[in-house]
């Protein structure tokens, strides 16, 4: 796009618009998509087609975008000379430099945990429980998509453009520009072999830093089970959810994953679980109740596709019209989003009871009580088996994304184990809330 603006003139925002436009003249001379661009600045592909519309865009993302077209040293003219008698002085990073201190360590961000999610939505960290207010929105269905699909006329935007979440929707209704974002990835698919619950959890984040570290494209994984376990959400107390000793007696291992959420009973050839491992920027402006019910958005199709009444609830449960099939769990780290889902496929509801402590109150101040929710397996409504529909779930992911058939690498697997031995089989981990 072309411009001519005199800068000494000009209003605000012409010179926002120009400077905007320059940015994608540079990206065009240079040869590089806008998906490229996005994904070395860390950002959204639609916040790159917003900047070059001219509609703006922050200064840590204009900076960002300048930074990966190699114009950075421009700004150099708009800052100071670094005073002399300044031992760090100043950068073009914008901070003074920082020196180590002896004997404090970094923190170690392999096992911190700043943001999960769970069955109420929130994170630990920074999320208000009772979650984000909505906003009425008008909405008409676009007869060319899917019914699952539905564009949103909604005007009052936020600063990102992304609609707010309208809880009278039971469905996922988004505006379709958002399908772009998934639609620009690229995911390695990985059909696992039954694995116990401990090669499940821990290969979850092995793969999380595989991608966060770019060591891999995104991710859809299907776990499968090899045992049978009860499974509690990172931040549930045992003594308020679980009986281990109730579960060492029927054959259960109990587990503790990295994600928030509720209390998870999983059987061989009665549960299906996957995970979806992408970069933040794909949530980029969604609250968390939106983010569950846009990574999900495929699954309801796909299951519909089968033949089974599948529908959303928020906040990150799949339901039939009787009740529950399955519900959701994230954790982020490193500016990566680990979404993953588990569904009934059978459910021995007697055992379930028997097993949690559904019945008591929370008894420590960050245990967060699973949800006493009736569930509807999958096998109530089809005659496919377990591993049919699990064929049909991953074939389903691969038929609506880009997609490259993969496997866990031998490397992935070392790390895995290693985090087994030194996390998710210590008590020291699974008894982390009492």
């Amino acid at each position: 796009m072309s411009y001519n603006v005199n800068f000494a003139v000009a209003a605000p925002l012409q010179i926002e618009q120009a400077l905007c436009w320059e940015l994608e003249r540079i990206r065009l001379s240079k040869n590089i998509t806008q998906a490229q661009l996005a994904v070395q600045a860390g950002v959204s592909v639609r916040t790159v087609r917003r900047m070059e519309n001219g509609e703006g865009v922050s200064l840590e993302t204009f900076i960002r975008v300048l930074t990966v077209l190699g114009g950075r040293e421009r700004l150099a003219s708009l800052l100071p000379n670094p005073p002399e008698d300044s031992p760090a002085g100043l950068t073009l990073d914008g901070y003074a430099r920082q020196r180590a201190r002896p004997g404090k360590a970094a923190p170690d961000t392999s096992t911190t945990e700043p943001r999960e999610a769970g069955s109420n939505g929130s994170t630990a960290a920074d999320l208000p429980e009772a979650g984000r207010s909505a906003s009425a929105a008008e909405y008409t269905p676009d007869s060319r998509k899917p019914e699952t699909e539905i564009r949103w006329k909604n005007r009052r935007d936020s600063v990102s453009g992304i609609p707010d979440w309208n809880p009278a929707f039971s469905e996922t209704e988004w505006d379709q520009s958002l399908n772009a974002r998934i639609e620009e990835l690229e995911f390695d698919v990985i059909v696992e072999a039954p694995r116990t619950a401990e090669e499940n959890l821990a290969l979850d984040e092995t793969l999380l830093y595989a991608v966060a570290e770019r060591r891999r494209r995104p991710v859809f994984w299907l776990w499968d089970w090899a045992e049978r376990a009860a499974i509690l959400g990172s931040y549930q107390s045992v003594g308020a959810e679980f009986d281990p000793a109730v579960a060492e007696r029927e054959g259960f291992r109990f587990a503790r994953r990295i994600s928030g959420g509720g209390a998870m009973v999983v059987e061989p050839q009665r549960t299906i679980t996957w995970s979806i491992i992408v970069p933040e920027s794909v949530v980029e402006g969604l609250s968390f109740r939106q983010s569950f019910a846009y990574l999900d958005m495929w699954a309801v199709r796909a299951l519909r596709g089968m033949g089974i009444p599948a529908s959303y609830r928020p906040i990150n449960d799949i339901v039939s019209p009787v009740a529950k099939i399955g519900g959701a769990a994230q954790c982020r780290r490193r500016r990566t989003v680990l979404h993953h889902v588990t569904m009934a496929y059978a459910i021995d509801g007697a055992m379930m009871w028997k097993l949690l402590r559904l019945d008591k109150e929370r008894t420590s101040e960050k245990a967060v009580p699973s949800a006493v929710k009736k569930v509807s397996p999958l096998s109530d409504f089809t005659d496919m088996s377990h591993a049919v529909v699990r064929e049909r779930l991953a074939a389903a992911f691969a038929g609506m994304h880009r997609t490259n058939p993969s496997a866990v690498t031998p490397d992935e697997w070392a790390d895995a184990h290693a985090r087994i031995a030194t996390k998710f089989a210590t008590d020291e981990w699974k008894y982390r809330v009492r």
